[in-house]
């Protein structure tokens, strides 16, 4: 999560995200801005289980992605 989407993924391109270092080349399938930090963790937790993962899957496949 960040209030600042540009700045999170320079930060993920220049290596600097110890969680995301190893992953630099990706692609960004999906954002949402949501209306406050509560709001944005619900969400992070829901595409975390099972139903999220499917719908993420879909995004990667229409992207073309895989």
């Amino acid at each position: 999560m960040t209030n600042n989407l540009e700045r999170r993924l320079n930060e993920h391109r220049r290596g600097q995200s110890f969680y995301t270092k190893r992953f630099k080349d990706f692609h960004l399938i999906y954002s949402e801005e949501l209306a406050n930090y509560v709001d944005g963790r619900k969400k992070e937790k829901s595409l975390k289980n099972a139903s999220g993962k499917e719908f993420l899957r879909g995004l990667i496949e229409q992207a073309g992605v895989v």
